[in-house]
């Protein structure tokens, strides 16, 4: 089912809020919510095309422009086609408030799979598609995440509800980061990971509840690491 006319205008209210969360920050894409790739079945040569896309305060694309081209016309049109429908969380300036901004982007083609990569991938993934946006700073987010309040994380979760309520958004960047965030300051194992892995979509429930109950809280460092430590496994060294 579609969002409906009523659900749009909240997104748009979220846009125009007042000191709505913490900024400074860049927009990017609610990667749970890409559409589609633009594979090319016949294509026998990797493509490579960098797109300036524009976008509103609304999180919605006013408009898109080449940078790099491919040297396939076709494929290069259907990558702008493809950054036309991807909504995102907007930029925001200093004091919180949506703004308009350019965001520029990557999109790949490869022939063959690339190989998984290790660490945090900053993108959105399909078979033989990569796309992204260029120049994201790890550190810098996991910085901000530090810095947000409960309230913080719910107006940006809030927001790409609204905008793509479909999405599975406990697995967009600001979780994601969290994470690895988590696990570099428990020193976590590879056996400890995947156990909490295994209940990602229930304790990121439990963390989106948690900051509900108390807005005012750290993000990170209360509702976060609270709600992975009581499921951390037993005999784990939590610091």
């Amino acid at each position: 089912m579609r969002a409906g006319p009523c659900l749009f205008v909240v997104a748009l209210s979220f846009a125009a809020g007042a000191h709505a969360q913490r900024g400074p920050n860049a927009a990017y894409p609610i990667n749970t919510a890409s559409p589609p790739p633009p594979l090319m079945q016949f294509e026998q040569k990797d493509r490579e095309t960098q797109v300036a896309v524009r976008v509103g305060a609304d999180g919605r694309v006013i408009s898109t422009k080449l940078v790099t081209r491919s040297g396939n016309g076709v494929y290069d049109e259907r990558v702008r086609g493809f950054w036309k429908k991807q909504p995102f969380v907007p930029a925001l300036d200093a004091d919180g408030r949506p703004r308009e901004s350019t965001v520029l982007t990557r999109a790949t083609f490869l022939v063959k799979p690339a190989p998984v990569a290790a660490g945090l991938v900053y993108s959105s993934n399909g078979y033989h598609f990569r796309s992204e946006a260029i120049g994201k700073d790890p550190e810098a987010i996991a910085q901000r995440l530090r810095r947000m309040t409960c309230a913080d994380v719910l107006w940006e979760y809030d927001f790409m509800r609204a905008l793509a309520p479909k999405a599975k958004l406990v697995h967009e960047e600001i979780f994601h980061v969290s994470f690895a965030m988590y696990i570099a300051d428990r020193a976590l194992a590879t056996d400890s990971r995947d156990a909490l892995i295994a209940q990602w979509e229930t304790l990121m429930g439990q963390v989106l509840d948690s900051c509900r109950a108390q807005p005012a809280a750290p993000y990170f460092a209360d509702a976060f690491k609270h709600v992975f430590d009581s499921a951390a496994p037993v005999g784990v060294n939590v610091r």
